[in-house]
């Protein structure tokens, strides 16, 4: 009886060894950031004056969640552009607007403000997270606007369940507005830096696995009173497609050096290795943009920069592989002849 409890607990121990030995190296992985600095919005009437902007609001979101377990984390500001009344930070005091990390588990990636990618396949920690931060802005008494944002997510070997997923949306907003009293125009320029990797390695204990990041940066425009024009500014890397314009507004890209708006994927099947990656071997860091919007109409406008990044990967995992499953039939089938052995010897002796 001992021979068969030693055989048994042998056999369960290898099969369950395989199974966990194929999960350690099942991760899948995806990431998304989006910088902006330098960002510099300049608003003329037909004279040439400088128009201000008169009110302001930034708002942000973050989300992680991993195994649909959710973290939220939002902020927002408002007021009058600096040195008037505002709930926002200004010079000398930090970020301007800066709410906390979303993480599930908390700290998987190395807690707040950090917006360097992890990457894929380090350490056995699933997660799901997502931050973003303003770290300046020039309607609060800076030149320039400056804002980061990323998600990122991975699930691997340490899920025991039989799926798993994480979802992240780390996002980034803000709008103003302003008066043109005679027929004016807008000038935005400013640098920027994305990246997106997606990344699957898994085992046949895997059925199926996706990874998907994506991004969207887009720049808004508006007539609120006085007409209906409207314009949009989306970088695409073609200073000849980023522009979407309603009711005669001019718009010329003068600079567009990468697409802002895109996406990257992964699917497998048991045994593959996928990767797609938007962020080059020798990535150029921060490039630039520029964009002039005219012939907009006297009234009032509101500007706005919405952008977003997020991060999704799911996995399924199958039945037991062949492999461990025949090794579970050898141990059963060991097992039989141990026992059918030991049936003809006491036959015998009797």
């Amino acid at each position: 009886m001992n021979l068969k409890k030693t055989t048994l607990a042998a056999t369960v121990s290898a099969v369950v060894g395989l199974g966990f030995a194929g999960q350690a190296a099942a991760n899948v992985y995806a990431g998304s950031r989006l910088l902006f600095q330098d960002l510099s919005v300049l608003v003329q009437d037909s004279a040439g004056n400088i128009q201000p902007a008169t009110n302001f609001n930034f708002s942000m979101t973050n989300t992680g969640s991993l195994n649909n377990v959710p973290d939220i984390e939002v902020a927002n500001c408002s007021g009058a552009p600096f040195p008037g009344a505002n709930t926002c930070g200004g010079p000398g005091a930090g970020a301007v607007l800066d709410p906390l990390a979303a993480e599930v588990p908390g700290g998987a990636r190395g807690g707040e403000n950090n917006y360097n990618f992890r990457g894929p396949g380090l350490g056995n920690d699933p997660y799901g997270t997502g931050d973003s931060v303003v770290d300046d802005a020039q309607l609060a008494g800076d030149a320039t606007t400056a804002t980061r944002q990323i998600a990122e997510a991975e699930i691997n070997g340490s899920n025991t369940s039989a799926s798993g997923s994480a979802e992240i949306t780390s996002s980034t907003g803000f709008t103003f507005t302003f008066t043109l009293p005679t027929t004016g125009n807008i000038s935005l320029s400013f640098e920027a830096d994305p990246a997106l990797l997606a990344d699957i390695n898994v085992g046949p204990e895997v059925t199926a696995a996706t990874a998907a990041a994506n991004m969207r940066a887009e720049f808004h425009v508006t007539q609120d009173t006085g007409g209906t024009q409207e314009a949009f500014y989306r970088p695409d890397g073609n200073t000849a497609t980023g522009c979407i314009v309603i009711g005669g507004v001019g718009c010329a890209e003068t600079t567009d050096s990468e697409d802002l708006n895109g996406a990257v994927s992964a699917t497998t099947v048991p045994i593959s290795v996928d990767a797609e990656s938007r962020a080059p071997a020798a990535d150029p860091g921060f490039q630039a943009f520029a964009v002039t919007l005219t012939n907009l109409n006297p009234g009032t406008w509101t500007f706005e920069l919405n952008a977003f990044t997020s991060a999704n990967v799911t996995k399924t995992l199958g039945v037991p592989e062949p492999g461990m499953l025949a090794l579970l039939g050898a141990g059963l089938v060991g097992m039989g002849a141990i026992r059918a052995r030991r049936q003809r010897k006491l036959s015998g002796s009797a």
